[in-house]
């Protein structure tokens, strides 16, 4: 599941897979999962990486093209990733443990945003060298 525009449809999409992974089979993706695989029981998937890096997944044919959309503003990002979370965590009976990225420069105030956002329920953060 690409997110690149953060957008009502990816943010329903992301929602609808992990309903599609832990709903039981009285949800409607829960019923589609057992309907089509015959796995009648939520398979639990608590781990979600939540990407930060946008800006590539708006820029197709990016670096050969790099006229297209820029990526989000921290402030952009911080209202993403908070809608996302809040309808991924409402999708999910079981306990979501979510993993993101962190800037690569701590003082451009891009982690202050997300984690004023959705910070309590991140799991981990990977600084690009390692989980935290």
């Amino acid at each position: 599941m690409r997110l690149s525009l953060g957008d009502a449809d990816e943010i329903a999409e992301a929602r609808d897979w992990v309903e599609y992974l832990n709903g039981n089979s009285s949800t409607p993706f829960g019923a589609l999962r057992a309907k089509r695989l015959g796995h009648a029981e939520p398979y639990a998937v608590r781990y979600f990486y939540l990407g930060n890096e946008l800006w590539q997944e708006r820029c197709p044919r990016y670096p050969r093209n790099t006229s297209c959309f820029s990526g989000p503003s921290a402030t952009e990002y911080a209202a993403i990733a908070k809608e996302l979370v809040t309808a991924m965590q409402a999708a999910s009976p079981t306990p979501l443990r979510l993993l993101t990225a962190m800037s690569a420069n701590p003082n451009d105030g891009w982690d202050k945003a997300w984690i004023d956002a959705v910070g309590p329920h991140i799991y981990a953060a990977s600084d690009h060298d390692g989980y935290h």
